[in-house]
């Protein structure tokens, strides 16, 4: 049976995909068809609002919506293999390849320095009056996205994870990792405007 420390291997003997390549292909099947929709759609509005060339000049409402959609859909498909790790305390001096060689080993994957494309913390966001602050994350670019998902099924089974799992100094909170998604939201406030 395929496990998490052989990413190599891919399908079992008795010809079952692995839960991870299963991830990988459902993930991509589905970029393909938003895609191919999002294509589809742009022609029939270009089809239909051809006679009328007023729509599409760079200063109408439609046409800035039409680049806002673009540049979305251009910044998601540039975090595809990213993660966002949150909860792990800032150390001085850390080095955050050293931490995420750490969490594999608390995940139980198997880490490779070649793996991992980059990886840096996000900047600290402004601290909100009575509440308590919050760690900036940490951001991870792997190498491909069959790797990332192969870290994210790890941690997906591993119910409950603590950063005082990866350093016994840290105190006892909640450790996430989620994908590295493009804000929706600056799309959709501009629509409403």
């Amino acid at each position: 049976m395929w496990t998490l420390q052989n990413p190599s291997q891919h399908v079992t003997t008795g010809g079952v995909i692995s839960a991870a390549l299963l991830h990988v292909l459902v993930a991509r099947v589905s970029y393909h068809v938003r895609t191919i929709l999002f294509s589809l759609k742009i022609l029939l509005f270009e089809k239909k609002i051809k006679n009328d060339g007023t729509l599409l000049k760079p200063h109408s409402t439609i046409f800035k919506l039409l680049r806002k959609m673009e540049v979305a859909d251009l910044q998601q498909q540039t975090r595809k293999n990213n993660v966002v790790i949150t909860g792990i305390p800032v150390t001085t001096q850390e080095n955050v390849y050293a931490i995420l060689e750490k969490l594999a080993s608390v995940l139980g994957v198997e880490y490779k320095g070649f793996d991992i494309s980059t990886a840096h913390r996000l900047r600290q966001g402004s601290a909100v009056p009575g509440k308590n602050r919050v760690p900036p994350s940490i951001v991870v670019n792997f190498v491909s996205r069959l790797i990332k998902s192969i870290w994210l099924t790890a941690r997906k089974h591993k119910k409950r994870l603590s950063a005082s799992e990866i350093n016994r100094n840290f105190p006892d909170h909640p450790v996430y990792m989620n994908d590295h998604l493009a804000h929706k939201g600056d799309f959709q406030r501009s629509g409403s405007r």
